[in-house]
Order: C-alpha cells, then structure tokens, then sequence
C-alpha cells in the first residue's frame, strides 16, 4: 500500500489518516492516532476534558474515502483534489479521546465517474464511535 502522502494532498495539521491498511474497488480501511502533541485542537476543545471534534472525525472518515478512490484509481502520478459534497446520516456515538486510534471502515454505495458516495463507520477498539453517509467528487 502506498504511502498516505502519496495518496491525498493534505497534510499536517490538517492530515487525519496516518495510514491506509487495504482497499478495493468496494471498500477501504484506514487508521489515525489522535494524540495531544500532534493534533492541537484539544487544547479548546473542552479543556481538562479533550475529545475529538465530530467534524474532525467526519473529515477523517472523509480523508479514508478520498484515499481508497485514489489509490484504486488511474490517475498516474497526479493526486487530485477529491472534495467533500455532502454528508447526511451522521451519528457520534461516544467521544474519541486523546489516544484513541480512530479505525474508518468504508464501503462504497455508488461511484460513478467523479462522484462518489460512501457509507462510513469509525471504531475505536471494538466499539463503534462515528458513522455516515459522505459523498464525494474528484475535482478536475
């Protein structure tokens, strides 16, 4: 599996996927340690009580979907801008702390040409912690 960096344009602050573990044409799984070195946004986000934002984990989830239809795609060397279009469906169903590795498990519902959509869940350990709908397009 390639790198993640050769996979999606973002990086740090703003890269939530440390890695890509598989992916196929129907599905993808990817990982992301939330720590409070590396992510600052704990610092006020509930002070003395750090938990994940809900649209850093949606973003997260995001990012995995981007780089599942990248890395099964033919786009050669070129890493295109996949963008968010909507997210609909979305359920946070326990926080995500600092030392948490969030676990995104991706399924595709459709995908045709540029559009995308997706149905992902993220676990932490054996509990399920987010899930949504996301649908996405490749920007040209």
């Amino acid at each position: 599996m390639k790198d993640i960096k050769e996979l999606l344009p973002h990086r740090e602050p703003f890269l939530f996927v440390d890695k890509l573990v598989s992916s196929d044409a129907a599905s993808a799984v990817g990982e992301y340690t939330f720590t409070l070195e590396r992510n600052s946004f704990f610092r006020g986000h509930f002070p003395g009580n750090p938990i994940v934002p809900g649209v850093i984990l949606v973003e997260s989830m995001a990012q995995v979907c981007a780089a599942s239809v990248i890395a099964n795609g033919s786009f050669g060397d070129r890493v295109p801008i996949f963008l968010l279009a909507a997210v609909s469906d979305v359920r946070f169903l326990r926080p995500v702390r600092p030392g948490d590795t969030l676990v995104t498990r991706a399924s595709v519902i459709r995908s045709r040409g540029r559009f995308h959509s997706f149905d992902a869940e993220g676990f932490v350990g054996d509990d399920r912690v987010v899930k949504a709908v996301l649908k996405c397009f490749v920007e040209e």
